[in-house]
């Protein structure tokens, strides 16, 4: 009887033990160095598409920006012309055109502004987040020469 006692204490001693060594090897085997690697890189790449859809952002944004640029460019050039037409100013049979393209030009002002406020915000938001990815590929570099996963002398 006592033998079957400590059989059953064994077993279940053995059992225990089997059961904590594959618990162990599982926990590792899914924190091991690649596979830390590959969560920094999955990491890494989240920022970059961030990257990617600021950057698409951006470049709609200057494009509208050098748009209305262009716009305001030209009637500011129209007002100019209407200036110069007299030395004592713009003539009575054009005054009426004259302030309408005038009118036309404060209405952009404040969009043109507006605009140009975008761009530089939309541009910082990027290169914000062109910094953390940089950190993050170097820090994912740096873990995987440190692991021996990458030689970073061998470029790839």
């Amino acid at each position: 009887m006592l033998r079957t006692w400590w059989f059953w204490v064994v077993l279940a001693i053995g059992v225990g033990a089997a059961a904590t060594a594959a618990s162990t090897v599982e926990y590792w085997a899914g924190h091991s160095p690649r596979a830390q690697a590959e969560e920094q890189r999955e990491r890494m790449l989240e920022v970059r598409s961030a990257l990617d859809r600021c950057m698409t952002q951006l470049d709609r944004w200057e494009q509208s920006f050098w748009s209305h640029e262009r716009e305001t460019t030209l009637l500011r050039s129209q007002i100019e012309r209407f200036e110069s037409l007299d030395p004592e100013g713009v003539p009575m049979d054009r005054y009426e055109e004259y302030l309408d393209v005038f009118e036309q030009y404060n209405e952009a002002i404040p969009i043109w502004e507006a605009r140009a406020d975008s761009v530089r915000a939309q541009h910082q938001r990027c290169g914000t987040l062109a910094e953390r990815f940089n950190e993050k590929r170097d820090a994912l570099e740096r873990f995987m020469v440190r692991e021996g996963i990458w030689d970073a002398s061998e470029g790839g």
